[in-house]
Parts: structure tokens; sequence; C-alpha cells
């Protein structure tokens, strides 16, 4: 997806922080990656959002892990993303 401007807002805290992306502001941001040239426009920005069912709420998985203590494997619950790939021109 193309935008013209993304704007990250912080008050310090990350429960404070909000993407906007050309007005519409993104909900759930879980992660932000940008990858840039300074040679080559446009900026790329991979964020990863929090998947919702149909009734708004997260979508959980269990995963299992080795717990590096006992070695055994344990269940964790996390919550599953999904990419938004963000272009947009960077300011010169």
């Amino acid at each position: 997806m193309k935008c013209k401007t993304l704007t990250i807002e912080t008050n310090g805290k990350c429960t404070g922080t909000n993407v906007i992306i050309d007005g519409k502001k993104i909900p759930l941001v879980q992660k932000i990656e940008f990858e840039a040239d300074g040679d080559n426009l446009p900026v790329r920005a991979l964020i990863q959002v929090t998947r919702l069912d149909k009734a708004g709420k997260a979508i959980e998985k269990i995963l299992k892990i080795r717990d590096e203590k006992t070695l055994k494997f344990i269940e964790k619950k996390t919550v599953e993303v999904e990419p938004l790939s963000i272009e947009f021109e960077a300011l010169k």
C-alpha cells in the first residue's frame, strides 16, 4: 500500500504510541520496521498489527516452547499478528 504521510505519535510509553497513516489511526500495532536506502526512494515500513475476530477480540494462539531450565515443552499464549506493508516518500 502506498501512502503520503506516516506519523508516529508517542507519550513515551508503549501503550501510548499511535501510528497514523494518511490521517487514519492504525489500531493495535505490535511492531514497526523501516527499510530505507539513502539513494533510492520510497521508504518501506512493515507494520505488524494484532489480528481481530469478527467481534473485535484479539485472536490468540498457543505455542509450545522449550523451558530453558527444565528442557520441557510448555505452552505459551500469544496474539496472532498480520503484516501491513507501507511505502511512502521520505522528506529530504
